[in-house]
């Protein structure tokens, strides 16, 4: 999962979550008498990096409601163990269940539940922890918990949690000493987190992205039934991407010269090393080409939309709630296209700020502060 995600956080992109579809989440109607709830997404929990770097599994149970849309709200961890390591990771993903919801007397209800969330290592993560507990020393072990807390700060940017400037000041906190090699691998990482300032073409290329999402909506489609307003955005989305992918190569060309010279200065072995950087900062025997996909891909996914839509100019009649076709199959057709939308940026932010908050229990490991596990 790290790849070059966390690089693509540096570099200051701001994707679009979720865009609206043609489908509700939610099952609302109650015309077929009381029930209880019903999941309909049940998102896994990510692992957390401090518990796999020390071989923990555990458990946590967490008391939340499931309110008349659906979603979740009002979670408390009621018990965990060990203590507050795994709180983040259950809370995080109960936050990201769906549910058909309750009906009482024809009438969507709350309803409290309670659930325990399983945390166990798979054999090969186990057989891979216990040699990197046998391979790092103290020291090691000491930067990698600095590491941990320095983009665990990332994810709580990213969440709306901690404003740009206090960030900046917290990255740019000296490091506190660590000698010879490892001083050169903390430097390094120095300059990875030193790339998160967002770009000006970052910053214009989710801008982009968010424009040309409103612009596929059913009711801007029906104020530009000619897709006029969609192809626009289309072009500029590409043009964004194309002066984004220009500016950020030269910080992944800089990125992957730093990387090989910590590689070829220090008397690191090549697995202690990796455990050291790839976590965090990504791998950097991928090219270029394979982290900036996605966002290839999301581009590819838009304007299948607006070329079907193109395709059966005759079929479909738009609205402010939806889109209308004369087939039912150019229906079915058109909204695969657009979950496979939604799904394709639903994935990568998940699996972006999943993959920084894997960090982010590395507070509570160390201080055993509940409030930072919450």
């Amino acid at each position: 999962m790290t790849r070059w995600v966390l690089l693509l956080i540096a570099l200051g992109l701001s994707t679009s979550t979720s865009a609206d579809g043609p489908f509700s989440d939610v099952e609302s109607s109650c015309a077929g008498g009381d029930r209880e709830i019903r999941m309909l997404s049940r998102p896994e929990p990510y692992y957390p990096h401090s518990a796999l770097m020390y071989c923990l599994s555990g458990e946590v149970r967490v008391q939340f409601t499931v309110d008349s849309s659906g979603r979740t709200r009002d979670l408390q961890v009621v018990d965990s163990e060990p203590a507050f390591i795994f709180n983040r990771a259950a809370i995080d993903a109960i936050e990201r269940w769906r549910f058909s919801p309750a009906c009482r007397d024809g009438r969507t209800a709350d309803r409290s539940a309670v659930q325990t969330i399983m945390f166990n290592i798979l054999p090969e993560a186990r057989e891979r922890c216990s040699e990197w507990q046998g391979s790092l020393d103290d020291p090691s072990l000491a930067l990698v918990s600095e590491l941990g807390a320095r983009y665990a700060l990332l994810a709580e940017h990213q969440r709306g949690q901690l404003d740009g400037k206090s960030l900046k000041a917290a990255l740019d906190a000296p490091f506190p000493h660590f000698g010879g090699d490892l001083e050169q691998v903390a430097d390094f990482h120095r300059q990875v987190l030193a790339t998160w300032t967002p770009t000006s073409e970052a910053s214009e290329l989710g801008q982009s992205i968010q424009r040309l999402n409103q612009a596929l909506q059913p009711d801007a489609i029906a104020d530009d039934p000619g897709l006029g307003t969609a192809r626009d955005r289309l072009d500029r989305v590409e043009g964004a991407l194309d002066a984004w992918v220009e500016s950020s190569q030269e910080t992944y060309v800089d990125l992957a010269a730093a990387y090989r010279r910590v590689e070829r200065a220090t008397g690191l072995d090549a697995t202690t090393l990796d455990q050291l950087v790839t976590p965090f900062a990504g791998d950097f025997t991928l090219g270029f080409g394979e982290w900036v996909a996605p966002h290839l891909e999301t581009l590819e996914r838009a304007r299948a939309i607006v070329d079907y839509l193109d395709q059966n100019r005759s079929s479909w009649e738009a609205t402010g709630q939806a889109i209308h076709f004369d087939r039912e199959a150019d229906a079915r057709a058109w909204n695969s296209l657009w979950q496979d939308l939604i799904d394709h940026q639903n994935r990568y932010h998940s699996q972006y700020l999943a993959h920084l908050r894997t960090f982010e229990d590395y507070t509570a490991f160390e201080t055993g502060d509940p409030d930072a596990a919450r």
